[in-house]
């Protein structure tokens, strides 16, 4: 079930305001868990970016908060 409701583009749509380029989705059924890299959300990268969250660790809370 969560790999037919947790797609990209609902991913892309929840995270529109944080998530400026491409989300990619990987599955790990090893672990029962989908990875998603999203491109954009830093502002340029761990080390230039003047987020506060430059790892952006709290992207996976703000994940979470998506309803399927």
């Amino acid at each position: 079930m969560l790999c037919q409701e947790v797609t990209v583009e609902k991913v892309k749509s929840h995270l529109h305001e944080i998530v400026s380029g491409e989300i990619i989705r990987y599955e790990m059924p090893n672990v029962s868990s989908l990875l998603f890299v999203c491109y954009g959300a830093l502002m340029s990268g761990v080390t230039t970016s003047l987020a506060m969250d430059t790892h952006g660790k709290a992207l996976s809370y703000a994940l979470l908060e998506m309803e399927i």
